[in-house]
């Protein structure tokens, strides 16, 4: 069984034996007027004949225009029409009006509470996060209570004579934060390498 020429040898085949002449065979009479006037051409003026002749055949081959696609005989095909909407604005503000009505327009129709959602994309991180916010709620409900406790303690001691008002106010004080600094330690969840400190 004989080889297959390949299609190099076959286009070269071709290009020898219907003429000896280069593509320019197939350019327009004005880029053939254009060459013959210019005898000194520059590498990029060559380059852009070789380009227009390339665009001048396949236009010709394929019947294509630069004003658009044609078919062969010239006549231009019909473009089909763009996809018209299949609703008119009315129907569309109707369609919204409807959404405003069902959706809650204020945080008090929603209960006051803000909701984040910026760690919604890992699961359990929001279960992780109510826990967190739970635990430092309660925490922090103990601290009041505490303080709220300490206060009657000393509005009792205090009540009870006139001679050291000054210096009893600056010892109220003084109570209030240690009882507020040893209820903190005493709450704060501490790493097992600092416990003793």
């Amino acid at each position: 069984m004989a080889k297959r020429p390949t299609a190099r040898a076959r286009a070269s085949r071709a290009v020898s034996a219907t003429s000896t002449t280069p593509a320019l065979a197939n350019l327009k009479s004005e880029y053939l007027l254009s060459q013959q006037s210019n005898s000194r051409l520059t590498k990029k003026s060559k380059r852009d004949l070789k380009h227009d002749a390339l665009l001048a055949r396949v236009r010709e081959g394929s019947g294509i225009s630069k004003s658009g696609r044609s078919r062969g005989n010239g006549i231009s095909k019909a473009r089909r029409p763009n996809k018209k909407l299949k609703t008119d604005l009315d129907d569309m503000k109707s369609a919204l009006e409807d959404v405003e009505i069902g959706t809650p327009s204020s945080k008090a129709e929603k209960g006051g509470k803000m909701v984040m959602k910026s760690l919604q994309h890992r699961p359990g991180s929001m279960k992780r996060k109510k826990v967190l916010e739970e635990r430092e709620m309660e925490r922090f409900k103990r601290n009041l209570a505490e303080l709220a406790k300490a206060e009657t303690q000393q509005a009792v001691a205090v009540g009870g004579g006139d001679g050291a008002v000054g210096s009893a106010g600056q010892e109220h004080i003084q109570q209030r934060w240690k009882a507020l600094r040893q209820f903190i330690v005493g709450t704060m969840v501490k790493d097992k390498a600092f416990v003793g400190t």
